[in-house]
């Protein structure tokens, strides 16, 4: 009964074009009672379209969550070579305590499949039975009958494995680290909304670094 019943949540949230996310593997050195207020959002994609989406919607959510965060694109525009030592010293001097990186490690569709059962009933007369006692009479007794049809629904999944990075910029050593996985249903035509794995991301994201004491929880 527990299977049946998630498989059919499995199914509705298909239907529904629902992300999720799960965040692992977490380690994390941050003191208690220090929050990071300044936070610069990097992530690794040599697109320019996906990196913008993805920063963007991280940068909307930890906004959301009181925390003054700002797109790495917005500080170094694409084409601008700047050396690493002097894009630390940048950040720094701008006022970011920390800077979060994200990093898209693997990718990939799987498929599977829900097998549901329908019932289906049908009337079926028994002309022996004469309901009026009555040899005229065409009014006959019907049984109804139960037939159980399965369906075998499948659906294409894209998955994606991301490792998270924050770095506090006094000395750029690592202060949270963890990795995710996210997963969103793809549309018919064999699309993938980048937009609902970064949103289901973003969101799992800022509830892992309000739990864990990295930023401050808004109330």
């Amino acid at each position: 009964m527990k299977n049946i019943f998630l498989s059919l949540l499995l199914v509705a949230a298909v239907l529904e074009g629902c992300a999720s996310t799960q965040f692992r593997n977490i380690t994390t050195r941050v003191e208690s009672g220090v929050h990071y207020k300044k936070i610069i959002v990097h992530t690794n994609l040599k697109d320019m379209d996906s990196r913008q989406t993805i920063e963007d919607v991280v940068v909307q959510k930890l906004r959301a969550a009181n925390v003054d965060a700002i797109a790495s694109y917005d500080v170094f525009p694409q084409g601008t070579n700047v050396p690493k030592d002097e894009k630390k010293i940048t950040v720094k001097a701008d006022g970011f305590d920390a800077a979060l990186f994200i990093k898209i490690v693997d990718s990939k569709v799987v498929q599977s499949a829900v097998t549901m059962v329908s019932k289906i009933s049908r009337d079926e007369a028994d002309p022996q039975v004469n309901l009026l006692n009555d040899p005229n009479s065409t009014v006959v007794a019907s049984t109804r009958h139960y037939d159980y049809v399965e369906t075998v629904n499948t659906f294409d999944t894209a998955h994606y494995k991301m490792q998270t990075t924050l770095v506090d910029t006094t000395d750029y050593a690592p202060i949270w680290k963890a990795d995710s996985g996210s997963q969103v249903p793809m549309d018919a035509d064999g699309s993938v909304s980048l937009e609902a794995v970064v949103d289901s991301y973003a969101s799992a994201l800022v509830d892992e670094l309000e739990k864990e004491g990295v930023i401050a929880v808004v109330k």
